[in-house]
């Protein structure tokens, strides 16, 4: 992606641009709760930036949510850049944006909500051949 953004430890952010021309864009930086339990409402901040032709132009900000109550392995980020159009998504010449997710935490330390996944084998074929299985979660 020419425009991209991601955020690390404490809430330092940053928005990149790597095309040769201009960009207008703003940044959404969302929570996403990992499980029922988790203790805070979904956040959303949203910032807006005119940046300079790249290649390497970067611009910083700070999220203004406390980091320590994201950083608890209950929430994921997403980030996405929205053109100046109001388009996300589009693979279109004058809106193309970016969307990923960050962990504000090691993948170890992410408190998932415990999978229930059964499973059963049948009996083998005749032949040999193929055993059938099922899963379910």
């Amino acid at each position: 992606a020419d425009v991209m953004a991601t955020c690390g430890a404490e809430g330092m952010c940053y928005v990149k641009n790597d095309a040769p021309v201009p960009r207008s864009v703003s940044v959404s930086v969302s929570t996403v709760a990992l499980g029922p339990s988790s203790p805070l409402s979904t956040m959303t901040e949203t910032f807006g930036f005119n940046l300079s032709a790249g290649p390497g132009t970067i611009v910083w900000f700070t999220l203004s949510t406390d980091w320590d109550s994201i950083a608890t392995g209950d929430y994921v980020l997403e980030v996405q850049v929205i053109d100046e159009e109001g388009k996300t998504g589009e693979l279109a010449s004058s809106s193309f944006v970016s969307a990923h997710v960050v962990l504000p935490v090691a993948p170890k330390d992410l408190r998932m909500v415990p999978a229930n996944v059964t499973f059963s084998v049948g009996t083998p074929a005749e032949d040999g051949a193929s055993v059938p299985i099922e899963v379910k979660a």
